[in-house]
């Protein structure tokens, strides 16, 4: 429950082959199909086997940024490839 509403979870998995190698954040959009959300209270991504931001030299070079109404979204620099794989979990409400 939060704030006297159910709460729901759902994990997202998706191939990482379009997060590609730049000097400046790109931002990669991930569709998570959750239609009727009230309220988007937590996201959590693992990807690459790190939790939430990898960090290369001290910088995080891909990180979770948002989650809007169809989209979770990513800042990315980093070059993966399609043997890679982000998984994010959404904690949301609905609407009644």
């Amino acid at each position: 429950m939060f704030e006297g509403e159910p709460l729901f979870r759902k994990t997202v998995k998706s191939n990482m082959g379009n997060f590609v190698a730049s000097s400046t954040y790109q931002l990669v959009e991930i569709p998570h199909g959750i239609s009727g959300v009230s309220k988007m209270v937590y996201a959590e991504c693992k990807l690459g086997g790190y939790f939430n931001a990898y960090y290369l030299n001290g910088v995080a070079t891909t990180h979770l940024f948002q989650v809007n109404s169809s989209n979770i979204l990513f800042k990315n620099k980093e070059q993966w490839g399609s043997g890679y794989g982000i998984y994010a979990t959404l904690y949301y409400t609905k609407k009644l």
